[in-house]
């Protein structure tokens, strides 16, 4: 009875594990935007240091 019990929730388990599974992409993909944006920002931080960087080395000659 309990072997019976546990295989019938498999069926919703396996649906709601599917679901996870959807979920965890989500959030992946979610996460993978975060880190495409502060990439992007670092990068763009970087490029404003290295012109004001550039900037400084061309007004000292």
């Amino acid at each position: 009875m309990q072997f019976f019990n546990s295989s019938q929730l498999g069926a919703p388990g396996g649906r709601k594990y599917q679901g996870g599974v959807g979920d965890v992409v989500v959030l992946l993909l979610y996460m993978g935007n975060l880190l495409h944006l502060l990439i992007d920002l670092i990068l763009t931080r970087f490029q404003i240091y290295w012109i004001l960087l550039v900037r400084k080395v061309c007004t000292k000659r």
